[in-house]
Order: structure tokens, then C-alpha cells, then sequence
């Protein structure tokens, strides 16, 4: 049996094929296309090259598909090719389901918040904007949905929590799409904004958030306001971005678990998962993990649009075809891009042998290590790509966190990051909670958390943060970093690098040994891994 599931909205496109129940290739049409976001382009988005690579990489045609299945705000150009045969979901709903399903729990309540979804039945102004349900066995069923005011030229909604953020994010200075970039510039912000900025919504039961299209443009004449107050005073600029962008953070944050709490009444359930843009914003899953009700929580392996193709495929698989859910026994791993074979990695060291030496170290692990150890930053390519936000090593770029030297080059000269943005790092899951200062409750492979106390003097690369992004590998779903981490840890005493994905900032993950070669020249990495093959330049 075989599923091909498209995702995205108008932005984030992905697409995945499910096989006999079991998710076998996933892949995000920013990665084929190296345009960041994969944001709707007439020219190219109708190609639908996620779904392509999908089908490619199994040997099938979209005629051995049982069912195409995608959600209901896609935009029609992605899926024109297989125009007649797409069946069309929920929007919220295949978030809702790219949650649950994956998750240990055998029941759940299931909150979802994005910019907008779906329309209200029979209303072509109301979207969806936080939908809230309780989940068990196979079935999703919506218990409350919050739906907002769609104005008529589609630029605004009202009562949209990712559109409150957003504000704040255009109006600093970034893309609409960057909330990470607001994400980053909050941790170096006050909270000189924070009372001002609570006008602009309301909390409420049962609504639960609110804000009216009147109080989206007094908000945005707010932050012009404020910002033109000081649009000639470089330093003072900064500041007040940093200000807006913690506030923005503060009520984020405040606005979501107030949201957990009341669906915690409505269901009383005592697990959690998360799923929508929204929970892209790690800080706002560790907030309800550590102050909400919930017992467990658990974010979408791909909380943004693009991990609707999972959740539509899984949602098709267990209601449609009635598949059986055995959670917890096979715990979902986002390595789902197509193996290269080693015919193709020889193919791009050829293309590039002038310029790159190489050598297979007798035991690459130990020699990665130690490199690591004495202030290298290396370039790490293994296997499949990843799917969604949780990358954990098969793209990465790996430094030492006990050298703030090597924290300020990886960060500074290779991903050309906003230095406000705190870095990340992966660790073995074991040592998670010795580490970091976790809530128990937070059931995830990627959070964020302060470095524990007696750790601080040991990381001057982390410490300087409150805190900072972690990825929890374990040996059965990731051996290779597990392995890594190991040597590592018996040179330096401690499992833990610093890790972010192979790119600049701005631009998409390498998905090719081709795209990962020519980056690792461009680049001011020491070394690259590629399949077990250690590179440098000559």
C-alpha cells in the first residue's frame, strides 16, 4: 500500500510517501530547489520536485499510489501535476496528526496554532487559527477551534498568534518567514516593552486569545512609532529592536500555555503534543513543558508546514486504510532523504580533486574527536538528509564547547549568523537532564534549556546564554553521533559539541555530496566527513 502526501501551505512544501505504513521518504522542496522557505514561485512551485525525489528514490510512479493526499490550503499549483486524484484534509488537522501519531502516547490532547489555516465551513473570510483536540487510538477528534477575520486582500487575520509575532518580526527588520530571527535578537532584549505590548491581544474564556483585526494595525503603528523614534541612533536602534523582540517573546510564550492550560479543562488530558509554526519556537514548548499542567509533551517531529505531508499521510494511513498505531515501538527517526551511493560521492571528490585532499582514517571517530579537541570545526555529511527541523547530524557542523574561539568561528565566519542568536549543540540523551536544566516533562529530540551550574565554567561557548538549543541523540536512532560523541567524551570528560546545520544562515542544508563539497571550499571549515572520508583543502 502507498501513499504520496504533499505539504506546505503557500510556503514550506515538502512532500513524503508512506509504504505499507511506514513513513520511507520525506523531503522539503527548499532543499531541491536551494530557495529558503520553498516560498510559492508560479515559475517553478507546479513542478512539485519533493514529490519526484519521493517517488524516484522507491522506483514508483504516482500510478502505483493508492492515494495522493494533501491538506486543504496548499496551493493549488503543487499538486496541478496529480490534478483529479488529491484528496484534500484539514489543514490544522494534518498538524494535529504529524503530532500525535509519531508521540509514545497511546491518548492525547493536541494543540495546534499557526499563522492561519483552513476556512470556517461555508465562510471564505474566517481561517483557522488555534485548533485544540483530544486524540486516542487512531482518532483526532477538534473539542475547540479558534477562527480569525481574514482581510479581503489576504495580507492580515485576526487572532493569529504566529501573526502577532510576525508583526513584531517585519517590523525589526526581518523577512516575514525569519521569526527565528526575532527568536534570536529576544535574548539580548528587556523588558521595556512588555506591559505596551499587552494592549494589542486579549486572553479570555473560553475563547482562549484574541486579537481584532483594530488591534493588528494599532500594533503595527506601535512598533513604526517606536522604531522611527530612534531610526537615527545606530545603537540605541538595536536596543530598542532587542526590547521589541523579548517582549514579542514574553507574550508568545504566556499566550500559548495560558492556551495548554485551557485545554488541559476542556480535555484533561495528561499528555501533550504540539504541532504548527508556532512550536517552531522551542522556548514556547519548553515554557508549557516546565510551567503548563501536562505530565508529558511533545513537540512534531516537523512542527512548520512542511511536516503536513507526514501528518496526511499517517492521518490517511490510520483512517482511511485503518492501520494499526503501535506507539512507542518504533520511535520516529527524520532521516528520511534518499541514501547516495558511493559511486555519486566519488563523482563530487572527482569534480573537486584539485582543490580537496583526502584521506579514511583508521578509526574516523577518534580522529574527528581529537581534531575537534584541538579547535577544529568540521563539516559532518553521512547517510540520509533530514526532514523538519530536527537535524541530528547527518548535515552538521560540529565544534568544541569548551572553546568560546571555536563557538565565535563557527558562528561568526561559517553560518554568518546574528551573533544575538545563541548557539546550538546535540548531546547523548543520557546526559540530557545532567547538563541542562530540563523540565521532566519535555518529551522531544529537540529543546531548549540553560546549561546547569556546575557546567558553566566548562562552557564558555554555551554560558554566555540563558539559554540554548539542544539536540538528544541515542545510539539506536542515531549510532554515528552517538559514536562521536562517545570519543569525544573521553578526550574532554563531557558528550557534548556544538552543532548546527551544514548551511549558512539564510540558505538550505546541503543535500547533495556535490552541494556539500563545493560548500565545505566556500566555507571556512577545517575539515569535512563525507561517508567516512575526511577532507581538507590543499
Amino acid at each position: 500500500m502507498n501513499i504520496l502526501a504533499l505539504g506546505g501551505s503557500i510556503h514550506d512544501f515538502s512532500a513524503c510517501l508512506l509504504q505499507n505504513g511506514k513513513i520511507t521518504y520525506a523531503m522539503e522542496e527548499e532543499r531541491l530547489t536551494r530557495r529558503k522557505y520553498a516560498v510559492y514561485d508560479p515559475v517553478s512551485t507546479f513542478r512539485c520536485r519533493a514529490a519526484q525525489y519521493c517517488l524516484e528514490a522507491a522506483g514508483l510512479k504516482a500510478d502505483d499510489m493508492d492515494l495522493i493526499i494533501s491538506n486543504d490550503v496548499v496551493e493549488n499549483d503543487y499538486y496541478m501535476k496529480y490534478s483529479g486524484r488529491v484528496q484534500l484534509m484539514n489543514h490544522h488537522l494534518s498538524h494535529a496528526a504529524s503530532a500525535y501519531y509519531p508521540s509514545p502516547y497511546p491518548s492525547a490532547a493536541v494543540l495546534v496554532a499557526d499563522g492561519r489555516g483552513s476556512y470556517a465551513p461555508g465562510s471564505r473570510r474566517m481561517r483557522e487559527t488555534v485548533t485544540m483536540y483530544k486524540a486516542s487510538g487512531t482518532s483526532i477528534v477538534p473539542v475547540h477551534t479558534i477562527f480569525g477575520e481574514e482581510t479581503a486582500d489576504f495580507m492580515e487575520v485576526a487572532n493569529s498568534v504566529t501573526g502577532f509575532y510576525q508583526l513584531v518580526t517585519e517590523a525589526v527588520g526581518f523577512n516575514g518567514m525569519n521569526d527565528a530571527g526575532t527568536f534570536g535578537m529576544a535574548h539580548t532584549g528587556s523588558g521595556t516593552y512588555v506591559e505596551q505590548m499587552a494592549q494589542y491581544y486579549t486572553l479570555s474564556r473560553p475563547q482562549g486569545f484574541s486579537q481584532s483585526l483594530y488591534q493588528v494595525r494599532d500594533m503595527r503603528e506601535f512598533l513604526r512609532i517606536e522604531l522611527a523614534g530612534c531610526s537615527q541612533e545606530a545603537s540605541r536602534l538595536h536596543r530598542v529592536k532587542a526590547d521589541l523582540a523579548y517582549a514579542a517573546q514574553y507574550h508568545i510564550e504566556q499566550i500559548m500555555l495560558s492556551l495548554s492550560r485551557l485545554l488541559y479543562e476542556v480535555t484533561g488530558c495528561r499528555q501533550l503534543c504540539l504541532a504548527g509554526g508556532v512550536f517552531t519556537n522551542t522556548s514556547v514548548v519548553h515554557t508549557i513543558a516546565a510551567n503548563g499542567p501536562f505530565e508529558s509533551v511533545y513537540a512534531a517531529p516537523a512542527a512548520g508546514d512542511a511536516g503536513t505531508a507526514l501528518g496526511s499521510a499517517w492521518h490517511a494511513y490510520y483512517t482511511l486504510f485503518e492501520g494499526r498505531r503501535e506507539q512507542g515501538e518504533h520511535p520516529f527517526h527524520p532521516a528520511l532523504g534518499r541514501r547516495y551511493h558511493d559511486s555519486e560521492i566519488a563523482a563530487a571528490l572527482q569534480r573537486f580533486s584539485e582543490h580537496i585532499a583526502a584521506e579514511e582514517p583508521q578509526d574516523l571517530y577518534v580522529t574527528a574527536a581529537r581534531r575537534i579537541a584541538e579547535g577544529c570545526v568540521l563539516g559532518w555529511f553521512s547517510g540520509c538528509s533530514e526532514f523538519g527541523g530536527g537535524v541530528m547530524g547527518q548535515r552538521a557542523i560540529l565544534a568544541d564547547p569548551r572553546s568560546g574561539v571555536a563557538g565565535s568561528k563557527l558562528q561568526e565566519r561559517i553560518k554568518k549568523q546574528e551573533t544575538a542568536r545563541p548557539i546550538g549543540c546535540m548531546t547523548a540523551q543520557r546526559s540530557l537532564q545532567d547538563i541542562f536544566e530540563l523540565p521532566k516533562a519535555l518529551l522531544t529530540g529537540r529543546v531548549v534549556a540553560p546549561v546547569s551550574e556546575r557546567y558553566r565554567s566548562r562552557l564558555p561557548a554555551l554560558s554566555k546564554w540563558n539559554e540554548v538549543s539542544i539536540y538528544a541523540v541515542t545510539e539506536q536512532l542515531h549510532p554515528s553521533m552517538h559514536r562521536l560523541l562517545k570519543a569525544f567524551e573521553e578526550i574532554s570528560g563531557i558528550a557534548l559539541l556544538l552543532h548546527s546545520s551544514y548551511n549558512r544562515t539564510g540558505e538550505t542544508a546541503a543535500e547533495t555530496p556535490e552541494e556539500a563539497v563545493r560548500w565545505f571550499l566556500e566555507s571556512e571549515l577545517d575539515y569535512l566527513v563525507i561517508n567516512g572520508i575526511m577532507l581538507s583543502r590543499r
